[in-house]
């Protein structure tokens, strides 16, 4: 087949991998869990794999602005192979983003499973999306519910009772999310506020602290 150019369409996964093979590999080895680039496309809305690989080496990607779409920047932060968070950030137009955030927690029998931790909205008005587990059953990721994470959070915030509507109204004036990052003692913590507060670690209005424990999270008491 002489001065031809065979091409040849991979798996995604192959590629990924193929991919992957080409950094660094005390990036993969020391920054970075290769878990972050097998998990579904959809949880990191809007990188495709080469993309992924990209955030990975730089820290930060810029999506090309069009008449479609702003400018829109993914930053990637880790706290070492336990802890990985990006933030997105529209830079035109809408002072709009996201965060997304994931966690992995080790279980007493040795396997682990991986905490996702989605919230956004704007600047002063913003909150928790998505919440679950994630966990890896015969190569293929699978959504679990947290153990011992509640479903209703407000129920625990207003000590289950039901709200008035006045407390309703409130409540859609409130930014709220999980955060992922107090690695002391395997805590994460719900933190609800009054909107539009600048220095959220000052002013937050509740907040509920879960501590794992190697079996399911339990709610500190206050």
């Amino acid at each position: 087949m002489s001065g031809q150019c065979l091409l040849i369409k991979l798996p995604k996964s192959i590629l990924l991998l193929f991919l992957i093979s080409f950094m660094p590999t005390s990036l993969i080895a020391q920054e970075i869990d290769r878990d972050f680039f097998e998990f579904p496309e959809e949880l990191i809305p809007g990188l495709t794999a080469d993309q992924r690989v990209k955030l990975a080496q730089t820290r930060s990607f810029y999506f090309p602005a069009t008449d479609e779409r702003e400018l829109v920047k993914y930053d990637l932060e880790t706290e070492g192979l336990d802890h990985i968070l990006i933030r997105s950030t529209m830079l035109s137009g809408q002072s709009g983003f996201f965060n997304i955030e994931c966690r992995r927690f080790e279980r007493a029998d040795g396997s682990y499973f991986w905490l996702y931790s989605k919230y956004g909205g704007t600047r002063s008005v913003f909150e928790q999306h998505e919440l679950f587990g994630l966990q890896k059953v015969e190569g293929k990721w699978e959504k679990i519910d947290p153990p011992g994470l509640p479903v209703r959070l407000d129920n625990l915030l207003f000590a289950g009772r039901e709200l008035t509507g006045e407390e309703l109204a409130s409540l859609q004036s409130w930014s709220s999310y999980f955060d992922l990052t107090n690695e002391a003692n395997d805590f994460i913590t719900y933190l609800l506020f009054p909107s539009g507060s600048t220095q959220v670690d000052t002013f937050f209005r509740e907040q509920l602290t879960f501590q794992w424990n190697g079996e399911r999270f339990v709610m500190l008491i206050k």
